[in-house]
């Protein structure tokens, strides 16, 4: 396998300051994605492996699956979600991605596609078998709630529950939806990749764009060029690659 070098770049926007941090990766790269302390955690399509490194680039931790799963989210590096769609099932990691609780999904839904971790008790999970927006409390082994929606499911790529609404994500459209059904907003989009939240403002990342989704109903790009491949967002930085490099740019707010 061709060696990919990688460079972590700080760029910060208000001193025009650059740093670069090289880590050096031997194997193909599914994903890339950073908490806010600005710790990166790569996923290795070769050996379906998670290696963590600090914003040094000093490898910290390093775990391999024998299948594949999603990094959920990085936002409490303390409890680090994956998520399996093949396997139906859930692992939390600590900050050393030792695992700290497993959840076998398939003896309580139908087939979950996607799910969205709430908080250290709640997940919500799509489950696109039978059309429905479940509330679990994963800690109780208990469903709170069960919201039917009568559409096709199985093309979500992410989704995030907020105040009542359900904010989903294909790969060509972006919707808002109450969760009582009622359709509120889409909007056409290019290469969804993923949803990020930072307080009430829902941001869309495409390949090459970041755009901000606002309770005003308003949609609009923050951020927008070619030749960049956005990756991941964390609350001020989002990370994208340019050539074989991966840069850490603020964002404006």
């Amino acid at each position: 396998m061709k060696r990919l070098s990688l460079i972590f770049t700080f760029i910060c926007a208000a001193l025009f300051a650059q740093k670069e941090f090289p880590i050096i990766i031997k194997d193909s790269i599914r994903d890339v994605l950073i908490d806010d302390y600005e710790n990166i955690y790569v996923y290795r399509n070769s050996d379906l492996s998670i290696l963590k490194y600090d914003s040094l680039g000093h490898k910290k931790a390093q775990v391999m699956f024998p299948q594949p799963f999603k990094i959920q989210s990085v936002e409490n590096p303390l409890n680090i979600f994956l998520f399996s769609e093949n396997g139906q099932e859930i692992k939390i990691l600590d900050q050393n991605l030792n695992e700290i609780q497993y959840l076998n999904l398939y003896q309580k839904f139908g087939h979950v596609k996607v799910v969205y971790s709430q908080d250290l008790q709640f997940i919500w999970v799509l489950d696109s078998a039978r059309k429905q927006l479940i509330q679990y409390n994963y800690r109780e082994d208990k469903i709170i709630n069960i919201f039917p929606f009568d559409m096709d499911l199985s093309t979500v790529v992410d989704f995030i529950v907020y105040q009542n609404q359900l904010y989903l994500l294909r790969e060509k459209c972006f919707s808002v939806y109450e969760l009582k059904g009622a359709h509120k907003y889409s909007i056409d989009i290019e290469n969804g990749k993923r949803l990020r939240r930072v307080n009430d403002k829902i941001y869309v990342i495409e390949k090459n764009t970041i755009s901000l989704y606002t309770p005003a109903q308003l949609f609009y790009p923050v951020f927008s060029k070619e030749n960049f491949i956005i990756v991941e967002k964390n609350s001020n930085h989002f990370l994208a690659f340019i050539e074989d490099k991966l840069y850490l740019y603020g964002i404006e707010k």
